[in-house]
């Protein structure tokens, strides 16, 4: 051929390499068909690095490209290395080219581990310290970079049981873009926990005292006789759309990808709702919406004319504004920054307070800003106005914590602020009457309640989230 007499290199048959184990076989069509058109059109082929054993170290798709077209193919020789180098020999030859996340980490570790750089260890001390700063350099990414991909690496395994076709998956996902790293870290930490608590939490948990009933139960099964007259639901149904695990994996409530499927899965809970509040109770739910796809899921409205279609009225609509909301992306709208609570009520009398702050006390009662501060109750009254209600997120980490010194963890992230449950609360019931949460978590709604002198039933199918509220709860559980 033309391109064999351009250069000094020697040519051999392709069907004679082999890649090295830590070669990458995979090739994208359209490159590939490129690359095949420029040999078939006898251009200057790069040479393939390929060590005296034939075993190739860079260049399977131009090796694979002349097998298939029957032509030999350019060689360079290097030296055969131990499987310790082989990977630090074969990536050092793409240090310059772009690189996926764990293509990169793997040149990483390469590179630490070829220079006896471990954790801890001086760089400046290290044999030919220039060479191994100039390939780190060139490899790009930092250390919180290299330090999360490693934590994705190492605890991938433990969390998908060591199924490598889970673990491929979701780090291709991470490599696409599909994920970001510091996302899939953070999933990965809380499934870390997740498995914890399950060695430290018992199966079956339940709380039931004279104020507080907590039942590790779906409350789709909720009866009258179970529960008695209900005077106040107050709840926030699980709506993630795929974006948050509630780790309820038998009944996936939360984890439907589209609206339809979310509402339909809501009617059930709903229902059971209906047959236990009293006649003259009062339901408020909290729901927000979220963007897929480029287009918000319009969840809220849709959940509101699936519950007039059930047969509740729609008595209140308030905005829940948040002064901290968490930055969304991509940045080509503005931020969501609030919730609605609807108040729906099964008829038209109803209880209904409108003078609940002045039967409140000064010292008793508190509500928190985000930081746990607490504050007396009276300056929940500040940031109702009208049928708007304005509040800081909600903070974990005091529960956290308490948690954690009882040798467990607390995994539940979507909570509302203390000061959301309590205005629903003091607005629609008496002292005495009784609160429900369908969808407990951590008991904010049962704190709420019980504090202000109010019975609390809640329900959750899972262990951890009863084992959580026990915590929160656990002052008015002693008394």
């Amino acid at each position: 051929m033309e391109n064999n007499t351009l250069c000094n290199r020697q040519y051999i048959d392709a069907a004679l390499l082999k890649p090295s184990k830590y070669v990458s076989t995979d090739i994208d069509n359209e490159f590939y068909e490129l690359l095949r058109e420029n040999i078939r059109q006898n251009k200057v082929l790069k040479p393939v690095i390929a060590t005296k054993g034939l075993v190739i170290r860079d260049g399977y798709a131009r090796t694979k490209v002349c097998k298939e077209l029957g032509i030999p193919v350019p060689i360079e020789y290097c030296e055969d290395a131990c499987d310790a180098d082989e990977e630090y020999l074969r990536l050092s030859h793409n240090l310059t080219k772009p690189m996926k996340h764990f293509e990169r980490y793997r040149a990483y570790q390469a590179i630490r581990t070829r220079f006896k750089v471990t954790k801890g260890t001086r760089t400046d001390l290290t044999d030919n310290v220039a060479e191994y700063k100039t390939m780190i350099d060139t490899l790009g990414g930092n250390g919180k970079y290299f330090s999360r991909l490693n934590y994705i690496e190492k605890t991938a395994p433990l969390v998908f049981g060591n199924d490598e076709k889970k673990i491929a998956a979701y780090k291709k996902k991470i490599d696409d873009g599909e994920l970001k790293i510091s996302g899939a870290e953070k999933y990965l930490k809380e499934k870390v926990k997740q498995i914890e608590n399950k060695k430290a939490i018992p199966e079956n948990v339940e709380v039931i005292t004279d104020w507080v009933k907590l039942f590790q139960k779906d409350s789709r099964l909720m009866t009258v006789e179970e529960t008695g007259l209900v005077d106040a639901i107050v709840t926030s149904p699980h709506y993630g759309f795929g974006r948050i695990d509630y780790d309820n994996a038998a009944e996936r409530v939360g984890q439907e990808r589209d609206v339809d499927s979310f509402t339909e899965a809501m009617k059930p809970f709903f229902q059971a709702s209906w047959n236990v509040l009293k006649p003259d109770g009062s339901l408020w739910v909290v729901i927000g919406d979220c963007v897929r796809e480029g287009e918000y899921q319009n969840a809220p409205e849709n959940f509101l004319l699936m519950m007039l279609a059930m047969g509740w009225i729609i008595n209140d609509k308030i905005i829940w504004q948040k002064i901290d909301p968490q930055p969304t992306s991509p940045f080509n709208r503005t931020i969501c920054s609030y919730e609605y609570i609807y108040h729906f009520t099964k008829n038209k009398d109803f209880v209904y307070n409108r003078d609940w702050l002045d039967e409140i006390p000064d010292e008793t009662i508190t509500t928190y800003n985000h930081t746990e501060t607490a504050y007396p109750l009276k300056s929940l009254a500040g940031k109702v106005k009208n049928s708007l209600i304005t509040t800081h997120k909600s903070s974990t980490a005091g529960i956290r914590k308490k948690c954690e010194e009882r040798g467990f963890f607390c995994t539940h992230n979507a909570t509302y602020p203390i000061d959301i449950p309590l205005y629903c609360i003091l607005a629609s019931t008496r002292p005495g009457d009784t609160v429900l949460d369908i969808c407990t978590g951590t008991s904010v709604t049962g704190e709420a309640a019980v504090q202000i002198g109010r019975k609390y039933i809640g329900y959750d199918t899972n262990n951890q989230y009863i084992e959580v509220s026990k915590v929160r709860l656990e002052k008015y559980l002693n008394n």
